[in-house]
């Protein structure tokens, strides 16, 4: 199973990540995602949750199960959702590839840049990796590959 880049940018594997907890990947596989464009979409067929705690996310639960977060900037959750327009609402079912929201330009200009991390759940079912580690990546294009162990999530 693929999951498609959330937008344009750099795929950075976790290790590289500023925060322990993803460097070690105790949260779950996935990836660090530099964004380098105004326009997020959905990494893979799921429905859409959006949370503010403990950290701003949005989340995908996959028909099998599978849950994908992206994990967004707290500078976000810190400016209260100004400067995002949102094309989706809370609880929608989404096809991979179809728009979640965009950024604001004038709010773009004003922050640092953003990152995301990207999480696959239940850690212990998958084993992934990043399709082209540390490289510039097009929004909807296959990034990252997983494999589920054993028959159930």
């Amino acid at each position: 199973m693929q999951l498609l880049a959330p937008a344009d940018g750099r795929v950075m594997s976790l290790n590289q990540h500023t925060e322990a907890i993803h460097a070690y990947q105790l949260a779950g596989p996935g990836f660090w995602f530099h964004i380098q464009s105004d326009t997020l979409y959905a990494p893979c067929d799921g429905t859409l949750s959006i949370h503010y705690t403990p950290s701003f996310s949005i989340r995908f639960k996959h028909p099998t199960g599978l849950q994908t977060i992206l994990e967004l900037p707290a500078a976000l959750l810190s400016q209260h959702s100004k400067g995002l327009v949102w094309s989706c609402r809370d609880g929608a079912d989404l096809k991979a590839g179809q728009q979640l929201l965009r950024f604001d330009p004038l709010f773009l200009s004003q922050t640092p840049p953003l990152t995301l991390t990207l999480l696959l759940l239940p850690a212990k079912a998958i084993q992934a990796e990043a399709v082209i580690p540390a490289k510039m990546v097009s929004s909807r294009q296959p990034c990252f590959t997983f494999q589920l162990h054993g028959t159930s999530l």
